[in-house]
């Protein structure tokens, strides 16, 4: 895209009888196509009143998978949790078995030569408790007392745990992705990494098993947040807290707040990124993205698809290559890593690029010609 996608659709709502409202929005940004998803439930059929559920699922690789669980994954929660949930550790249990029947039934409709898959962060309330099921790298924020009270961890393959599943299914993890690809060790889909035989679901390579937590309400409860990676790779928790009690106090509409968040975190990744791009430029160091090591999963399928291969340093065989980088913090992490020389002789030799943002990092064209921001 020459320009981002900013249009939003904001929307909240209030359940009368617990007090609880809520805002949601989502927006496209740079990416070439909409992968994300969320669904809202102020109340829930079959429970009683101050049962609600709110989701994000971010979806790579297509939306596929993220549309899915967001029309199913609450049906399959409801059919867990039954007329008369027992609380806490029935309501948990419920939210495990519904995220592997979701990703069970996904895989039963999933053509079987598409890829991709989604991540997922959801919130039951109830009028005791907040649970909290995720799989991926979208995530909640808990504040209560004008502070982070908790807060969801993401799940990358060299968290041990999540380290010694791979390991176990007879994975490996290269250049800190399942397999050298993928950038999460959990997600709903993504079913090429679900086949190692003998294995149920939860021990697979990667896993549609929730992380699951259970935290009891009290009165000092002020919000909780639900987004994906697009927002955590611009801002901290602490920091997007601080900003929504804020804007909260001064009576904005949480619909509203929503989309003022978006545009924030767009701004964000903008600026942060025209500052890097000129480093770079100015001082002729390499990004992430410049060599094998810089492709993800579906920029490696389209190379693949395409016959271009993926030789190491092999770029003239890459040609006009869009790669996708997982995020801005991958870049500025190897900001520096090779020699201006070294460039020169694996990029300059067959032409130049274009770098621009793409959804939550940086795009990478390689091309004929000068070096462009886009």
């Amino acid at each position: 895209l020459t320009a981002p996608r900013r249009a939003q659709r904001p929307h909240g709502g209030a359940e009368a009888s617990g007090g609880l409202r809520f805002g949601a929005s989502a927006a496209q940004g740079w990416r070439a196509r909409m992968e994300d998803a969320h669904c809202t439930w102020l109340s829930l059929p079959g429970l009683p009143p101050g049962w609600a559920l709110f989701a994000v699922l971010d979806g790579h690789g297509g939306a596929r998978a993220a549309r899915f669980g967001a029309r199913h994954l609450p049906s399959h929660v409801l059919e867990e949790l039954g007329p008369e949930p027992s609380e806490p550790e029935g309501v948990r249990e419920a939210l495990r078995r519904a995220f592997l029947s979701t990703d069970e039934r996904l895989r039963s409709l999933w053509p079987r030569v598409e890829t991709g898959g989604s991540t997922a962060v959801t919130l039951l309330v109830s009028p005791r408790f907040l649970y909290l099921a995720h799989c991926g790298d979208s995530r909640a924020v808990l504040s209560r007392a004008g502070a982070v009270a908790f807060s969801t961890e993401d799940h990358r393959p060299l968290r041990p745990r999540e380290r010694e599943r791979i390991h176990a299914a007879g994975g490996t993890i290269r250049r800190r992705r399942v397999e050298g690809s993928l950038a999460v060790s959990r997600a709903l889909g993504d079913f090429a990494y679900k086949e190692a035989p003998g294995r149920p679901p939860e021990l697979q390579l990667v896993s549609a098993e929730p992380e699951v937590a259970a935290l009891a309400r009290q009165a000092e409860d002020e919000f909780m947040l639900l987004a994906s990676d697009g927002v955590w790779d611009t801002v901290s928790g602490a920091a997007l807290a601080g900003l929504v009690a804020s804007r909260l106090r001064l009576g904005l509409a949480p619909e509203l707040l929503c989309a003022q968040l978006l545009d924030t975190c767009l701004c964000k990744v903008l600026g942060a990124w025209r500052s890097i791009f000129e480093a770079w430029c100015s001082r002729g160091r390499e990004p992430r993205g410049f060599g094998e090591e810089g492709f993800d999963g579906e920029a490696r399928v389209k190379l693949e698809k395409e016959g271009m291969g993926l030789k190491r340093r092999a770029w003239p065989e890459v040609g006009r290559a869009k790669i996708q980088m997982r995020s801005l913090r991958d870049a500025l992490r190897h900001e520096g890593r090779v020699s201006g020389r070294d460039l020169r002789e694996r990029v300059w030799s067959f032409g130049m690029g274009r770098f621009w943002v793409v959804g939550a990092g940086p795009e990478v064209l390689i091309s004929a010609g000068r070096w462009k921001s886009r």
